[in-house]
């Protein structure tokens, strides 16, 4: 198959979904398939192309806006998108998928769109959002011969625009398995001044105030009111929310107790995990949060919020704490956490199974490969 795949942006600041879309096109180039990555040059980091050589990934200028206009684009899928057998959409916002879809269409090629939380008119521009989905995107995710969720939770989202149920389909996103260098164990505590008696409580996302940061502060505080012990890792690339963070741990008088790493990948990013003791994602909205995966491949217990597209999964497997979106509760899992052994390890096995079970990478990955076969046929 020819495979065009074509999003707003190959940057990781997108995070899980920056990671899905390359290893997908890497799992598929390797079984044979050509693969090729349009995406406008938002945050791009030629570095990419250069750790995936088999994709073909083309990079395009765009106009400074809410609705990301790339001329050049248009014109380039104008004239090649006819040399394609799919198409793959990412997000819902975004003149691209306006112009692929109907290129799509015109030359009878199958597109399937990934929306990856996108849906829901929320946060910033609901006058656009809502502009675009009554003249474009109800168009948009019609005129597709698969929409892809990426959690149940994104499944009834989908349902609720009036989608038909036989197009709409479940992939979970999933994540490479990493080998655990335990040889290497406390490097990270050393390189950041983190005490070996010390528990670690990991929060590793964009420092956006949709992660919830806010009520993990304020919990980490009642935490440590209570237990001296304790170390918050901040990890994570800034996008808007830093200098508030900063402000509120001065108001909480807990600055000499939490790190900022800054971004973390590749091994540095593995050994955060590692020699954490618990790892927290208490997002006010999260339609999946692939760094729960993570956690769990890395054999450490996990909290999320209720509002969490995997807290179902998560609590019906007992693979993990889930909690209301509120400081009080957050504190008292992380006590709970810390404080009980028996408890931590049942999270970790439990996770380790939902893992294995449920988000293997190869089976996920079969699943992609039989949906593209599908909509060609």
């Amino acid at each position: 198959m020819r495979i065009l795949f074509i999003t707003t942006s190959l940057s990781v600041l997108e995070g899980g979904p920056f990671t899905y879309l390359l290893n997908l096109s890497n799992y598929l180039s390797n079984s044979g398939h050509k693969v090729s990555i349009f995406t406008l040059n938002k945050n791009y980091d030629p570095a990419v192309a250069k750790l995936f050589p088999n994709i073909k990934i083309r990079t395009f200028a765009y106009m400074k806006g809410r609705i990301f206009f790339s001329p050049i684009m248009k014109r380039v899928l104008t004239s090649e998108i006819k040399n394609f057998d799919i198409v793959h959409l990412n997000n819902y916002w975004g003149y691209q998928n306006i112009i692929a879809s109907n290129l799509a269409n015109k030359h009878h090629i199958p597109y399937v769109i990934t929306l990856h939380g996108t849906l829901p008119i929320m946060m910033s521009s609901r006058i656009f959002k809502t502009c675009f989905h009554l003249f474009f995107g109800r168009k948009i995710l019609r005129n597709a011969a698969k929409v892809i969720a990426v959690s149940p939770f994104e499944v009834d989202q989908i349902k609720s625009r009036k989608v038909d149920y036989n197009n709409i389909i479940f992939i979970p996103l999933v994540v490479l398995p990493q080998k655990n260098h335990k040889d290497k164990m406390g490097i990270f505590r050393q390189r950041f001044k983190i005490d070996a008696k010390e528990k670690i409580v990991l929060f590793l996302a964009r420092i956006h105030p949709i992660k919830g940061l806010e009520i993990l502060l304020r919990a980490f505080a009642i935490l440590a009111k209570e237990n001296s012990n304790v170390r918050l890792v901040v990890a994570g690339p800034d996008e808007g929310y830093l200098d508030e963070a900063k402000k509120l741990i001065e108001d909480l008088d807990i600055y000499s107790k939490v790190i900022f790493t800054g971004y973390l990948d590749g091994e540095d990013k593995h050994q955060a995990y590692l020699e954490s003791d618990v790892f927290v994602l208490p997002s006010k909205y999260e339609i999946f949060g692939t760094t729960v995966l993570e956690a769990w491949d890395c054999r450490i217990p996990v909290i999320i919020t209720d509002r969490n597209g995997i807290a179902a999964i998560v609590a019906e497997n007992e693979a993990g704490a889930v909690i209301p979106y509120d400081s009080e509760a957050l504190s008292e899992a992380l006590k709970n956490l810390l404080s009980d052994n028996k408890l931590r390890m049942r999270y970790i096995q439990q996770g380790s199974k939902v893992l294995q079970e449920k988000f293997s990478f190869n089976k996920v990955m079969e699943q992609y490969e039989k949906m593209y076969k599908e909509a060609l046929s």
